[in-house]
C-alpha cells in the first residue's frame, strides 16, 4: 500500500514538472517568434546608436565630417531572403493551414 503511495505521488510530480516544463519551452518559442522578426531593425538601430557614440569620442580627439543625412537602400534580393527566412510555426501554420 505504501508502494502504491509513494508510485502515485512520484506520478504526480513528474507530470506536474513535465507540464511546467512544457509550458516555459512554449512561452520561450513564443517570444523567439515574435522577436526574430524584428531582429533586422533592432540590428540597425543599435549599430546606428553605436555609431552615434562612437562619432561624438572620435570628435574629442579630432574633428569629423559632418553629414546631413544617411540613407539605407534595400537590395530587393535581401527582401526576398528575408521574407524566406523562418518566420515562426504559429506564422507558418497560418500561411498554409490558416
Amino acid at each position: 500500500m505504501l508502494l502504491a503511495a509513494i508510485s502515485f505521488v512520484w506520478l504526480v510530480q513528474n507530470s506536474w514538472f513535465t507540464f511546467y516544463g512544457v509550458q516555459f519551452l512554449a512561452q520561450l518559442f513564443q517570444a523567439y517568434e515574435e522577436l526574430y522578426p524584428k531582429m533586422d531593425m533592432l540590428a540597425y538601430r543599435s549599430k546606428a546608436r553605436f555609431n552615434m557614440e562612437n562619432y561624438q569620442i572620435l570628435d574629442q580627439f579630432f574633428k569629423q565630417k559632418e553629414f546631413k543625412a544617411i540613407a539605407f537602400a534595400v537590395d530587393k534580393d535581401l527582401r526576398k531572403q528575408r521574407e524566406k527566412k523562418y518566420e515562426g510555426i504559429v506564422k507558418t501554420q497560418q500561411k498554409f493551414f490558416g
